[in-house]
């Protein structure tokens, strides 16, 4: 399993790398990924409901499924950085979770299909937050502040949930990913629990906090680099690296202005 999943991060890779300069085509598929997986969501999440079970999106992998969803299908190209840094975050920690320990991985999952099944939809996060990152427009540094703002909006949300405030009807708190990271649990993953004193937790939790706002100066930085590169170098060849207007609201715009024009 470990080996399939580096595989297709590496076939993502390279496609990104293929589409480097086709940013149309790049949001394209980034906008069918952002369909199907917050569909698939959506459709998961109203079952459980319609079904009476109590399964909430709580995780933040949940949330940002409906976060990066919303922001590419409507087109809102201010808020692509805190789309891709959502999507790539949580790709990219089901990577390294599976790579850490994929038995423990396997076990949350009431069948190997269920956990294929997430495998693929975090995969597909990946890939869609890294063409935002390398394809799509050059994101402004002062908008970092949305995904500063919305990391913490969901973890107020966790704990809102583990105060019996929102979704008082779960039975899964102790689960739930960012309050494991919060009471230092998350290391349990990598280190026995008998040998998890309360110093290791409190120092892994912070290191873990750190890492978190250091990826996101990283994810908007990296976008720079790689953009500025990428416009020398289409004009050494003579072209103009042009952004492209995808989504709902591009879409309204353009058909109201040919509707005036005629």
């Amino acid at each position: 399993m470990i080996l399939v999943v580096l595989v297709a991060c590496a076939a993502e890779g390279f496609a990104v790398y293929l589409l480097r300069f086709r940013t149309t085509l790049s949001l394209i598929l980034v906008v069918i990924i952002a369909a199907f997986v917050m569909g698939y969501k959506t459709y998961e999440f109203a079952g459980y409901r319609i079904n009476g079970i109590a399964e909430y999106p709580i995780e933040f992998s949940h949330i940002s499924y409906f976060i990066f969803g919303s922001i590419v299908i409507l087109g809102i190209k201010r808020l692509y950085g805190l789309a891709g840094y959502c999507a790539t975050l949580t790709g990219l920690g089901n990577v390294i979770a599976i790579c850490v320990s994929a038995e423990s991985m396997i076990a949350g999952f009431r069948s190997v299909g269920y956990f294929a099944l997430s495998v693929v939809l975090h995969n597909l996060m990946l890939f869609g937050g890294i063409l935002l990152l390398c394809n799509s427009v050059k994101f402004r540094m002062k908008d970092i502040w949305t995904v500063f703002l919305a990391v913490a909006l969901i973890c107020g949300f966790a704990q809102l949930v583990n105060a019996g405030i929102v979704y008082g009807d779960i039975d899964y708190k102790d689960s739930i990913v960012i309050l494991k990271i919060r009471d230092g649990r998350i290391l349990e993953y990598v280190i026995s629990p008998d040998k998890l004193t309360t110093a290791i937790k409190i120092i892994g939790t912070i290191c873990i906090l750190l890492a978190v706002c250091a990826t996101i100066f990283l994810y908007f930085w990296g976008n720079n680099r790689i953009y500025d590169a990428k416009s020398r170098a289409a004009e050494q060849k003579g072209r103009v690296l042009k952004d492209s207007d995808i989504g709902l609201i591009p879409l309204t715009f353009y058909i109201v202005k040919r509707f005036k024009s005629k």
